[in-house]
């Protein structure tokens, strides 16, 4: 159905996080640190390749 036909319009979106926290979602964590974290998580179980660390030439890591 396209949205000229529809009757209502169409469901509010999520503009606030203020409403969620109130009804007790309280935690909040930016989402690039989670999936670093998941990721993390994911490797130390070894489903997925850990970080791979490339030596550049004239870098002195020992």
């Amino acid at each position: 159905m396209s949205s000229a036909a529809r009757s209502s319009p169409p469901p509010p979106a999520l503009v606030s996080t203020i409403k969620l926290r109130q009804v007790g979602f309280h935690d909040c964590i930016d989402t690039e640190d989670m999936f670093a974290a998941w990721f993390r998580r994911l490797a130390e179980m070894k489903i997925v390749p850990g970080p791979v660390y490339v030596c550049v030439a004239g870098d002195s890591a020992k």
